[in-house]
């Protein structure tokens, strides 16, 4: 006799109204950051463009906010410190 399996939530039209609204709202964030420099990449891939000049880190995120950039950032680099944007450095 089978189990009886309880109602899936999955609905099509919401996944794919969160996936338009995730799209439109996505910007392009260039994050700046130095990492440990005995770190080694494991050849997987990063969901991010990198660039490493002179010991600073440029990583070039797709994604909402600024705060979410660094997040995706610090969860495949071992950041150290982030570097502030110029803009940023004015308001204090």
């Amino acid at each position: 006799m089978r189990d009886v399996i309880e109602a899936d939530d999955f609905n099509p039209k919401k996944i794919t109204d969160d996936l338009i609204k995730r799209c439109k709202t996505a910007k392009e964030w260039f994050v700046y950051c130095y990492i440990d420099e005995a770190w080694n990449p494991n050849g997987k891939p990063f969901p991010f463009e990198m660039r490493i000049v002179d010991g600073i880190v440029g990583c070039r995120v797709i994604c909402s906010t600024y705060n979410e950039a660094q997040t995706i950032v610090a969860n495949f680099l071992p950041v150290i410190r982030f570097i502030n944007e110029p803009e940023e450095d004015n308001d204090e």
